[in-house]
């Protein structure tokens, strides 16, 4: 599993087509704001919706989570990519990192 900063992401929401952003806080979390274009999935969750989402094994999949501190990301990340997924990254910083540069977050 590789990190990223808050600029790769930004570039990578930017460029990579078919990037798929992951919170993997639990859904009132996600409820409170997210990151534009992330979709919510717990971690507790994830051996079952990974599969009903379809991802690809070759799709940029980018994980995050309340903050540094937050281990998370790096668990779905970990269990993604032990899954065959080649292109995960965590996004280190996560939700806090995120609202201190003063981004927007959706609810």
């Amino acid at each position: 599993m590789k990190e990223i900063n808050r600029n790769e992401l930004i570039i990578s929401m930017g460029s990579t087509k078919d990037l798929i952003l992951i919170e993997t806080l639990p859904k009132n979390y996600y409820d409170d704001g997210h990151i534009p274009g992330a979709i919510n999935i717990d971690v507790r969750e994830v051996e079952e919706l990974y599969k009903k989402l379809g991802l690809q094994e070759n799709q940029t999949i980018i994980t995050y989570c309340a903050g540094r501190t937050c281990k998370n990301s790096h668990t779905v990340a970990d269990m993604l990519t032990q899954k065959g997924f080649k292109n995960v990254y965590c996004y280190i910083g996560g939700k806090q990192d995120w609202a201190e540069a003063n981004l927007p977050l959706i609810k």
